[in-house]
């Protein structure tokens, strides 16, 4: 999951970081602050791109999943819960508010027409992300790795 983010440019990772709750920012002080040899407290007082590049560089150096995990999570069951929910349904998934309550997987069959339908209602790069995110939970479903493909072209 670090790679997702740190492979996406810093205007796109900040948009992510200004997205969140307020507790998961002050959270990532923490590792930001261990970037920059700060102590958590001082890390907000910086300016946001300096924020990310050492937000960026922790992750890189740790390879930390966790917290590239949480804080995608938060972004996409937070401000994008709304795309996730619909890809859920419109593939049926089962689901409880985007969090997915079994082994469930997308019908491949409705993938396509339902990432078409993200695209027309959705930021591409939210779109791409989720779909990112969905090829690693369902590697077996080539269906959304050709959707995937097909949406970062």
């Amino acid at each position: 999951m670090h790679l997702l983010l740190t492979e996406m440019s810093l205007d796109r990772l900040t948009t992510l970081y200004e997205a969140l709750p307020e507790e998961l920012v002050r959270a990532l002080d923490v590792p930001i602050g261990k970037a920059l040899n700060s102590r958590p407290g001082s890390v907000a007082r910086r300016p946001v791109p300096m924020r990310m590049k050492a937000l960026r560089a922790f992750l890189k150096r740790t390879r930390d999943d966790t917290i590239a995990g949480e804080l995608l999570r938060a972004y996409l069951l937070g401000p994008r819960k709304d795309l996730v929910v619909s890809f859920l349904d419109a593939t049926g998934v089962a689901h409880e508010e985007g969090e997915i309550s079994d082994d469930s997987e997308p019908a491949a069959d409705k993938v396509g027409p339902a990432v078409e339908a993200l695209l027309a209602q959705f930021d591409r790069e939210d779109v791409v992300l989720y779909l990112e995110i969905a090829t690693r939970q369902w590697p077996e479903n080539e269906a959304i790795a050709a959707e995937l493909e097909k949406a970062q072209g």
